[in-house]
């Protein structure tokens, strides 16, 4: 193969690459920042509603507006830095009521929560059913790559699939992002399953 022929393999090569990294996406493409819209499917029950998130705030303190389709029920929820940093519960109550979580998070894992399950160890989350407080311990059994769509396109995702090691056979899918540990579904006696992300409007 003489040089000008090798030349020209080589640039093939790179814009296939640049072709493939524009087309797929990847998780480095975008941020979640404030006014980003997070559209998920939410079953509860017998019930399947449409779970919109408005991000308001995404730093060390987290905030954001609920409103569930089909229904008059709308909230929102904060979350502390100390929550973000360090809570091991996931907060999944849409009712309409606004609420400040202190010791818990919703939408994403907090910080060590997330750091335990990426380094492989087995992490405690827990969740309430009304009063009752329910603990389990999840690690990761598959780090995965799936598609979502992200501002109209489909955008792979690294993903962190993990299960309880309970019989519940509980579910979580979250995305394998330091900055943004977003809960991209959920298989908990609930389900929850993130359907579009928008950042440009």
């Amino acid at each position: 193969m003489n040089r000008q022929v090798l030349h020209s393999f080589k640039l093939l090569c790179v814009a296939t690459l640049i072709l493939c990294y524009s087309s797929c996406g990847s998780t480095k493409s975008f941020t979640i920042q404030d006014t980003t819209s997070l559209d998920y499917n939410l079953v509860v029950g017998q019930e399947s509603l449409n779970l919109n998130i408005k991000v308001l705030k995404n730093l060390q303190a987290k905030a954001f507006q609920y409103f569930l389709g089909n229904t008059d029920l709308s909230g929102q929820i904060e979350m502390t830095p100390e929550a973000c940093a360090s809570a091991t519960e996931l907060f999944h109550t849409f009712n309409g009521q606004s609420k400040k979580l202190s010791k818990a998070t919703s939408i994403w894992l907090s910080d060590s929560a997330y750091n335990s399950l990426r380094q492989g160890r087995k992490t405690t989350i827990s969740y309430r059913t009304g009063f009752v407080k329910n603990s389990l311990i999840f690690n990761v059994k598959e780090r995965q790559v799936i598609e979502y769509v992200v501002n109209n396109k489909r955008t792979k995702l690294s993903v962190l699939y993990c299960e309880d090691a309970s019989e519940k056979n509980y579910k979580l899918w979250v995305w394998d992002n330091q900055s943004d540990p977003l809960i991209l579904r959920a298989s908990m006696g609930w389900e929850m399953a993130l359907n579009r992300i928008t950042t440009e409007f």
